[in-house]
């Protein structure tokens, strides 16, 4: 079992992750890093906790990354076609 200065060492370690990613933890963040240190969360709530926020963070760049570039788009009918031409060309093999 995990002593309260064991976990407080856990919390400053993901906190530095956090600001080395150039992000902030935010409210509901702060209840679980206290709870954890605590006694009251355990490490892989606290640990899925980070894997959900982390990927949250990848989904919404990723997202702006599409937003922002600059190529054209390809209607949606036209992805649909190439994509049941596909489908088709793989059922006659």
């Amino acid at each position: 079992m995990t002593t309260p200065e064991e976990r407080a060492q856990h919390v400053r370690q993901m906190l530095a992750n956090f600001l080395l990613e150039e992000m902030g933890p935010d409210e509901a963040d702060e209840r679980l890093l206290h709870a954890y240190i605590d006694g009251t969360a355990t490490l892989d709530e606290l640990l899925a906790h980070a894997r959900a926020y982390a990927y949250d963070q990848w989904f919404q760049a990723e997202i702006q990354a599409a937003i922002d570039d600059p190529k054209p788009s390809i209607p949606h009918d036209k992805v649909m076609a190439d994509i049941r031409a596909l489908i088709e060309q793989k059922r006659q093999r």
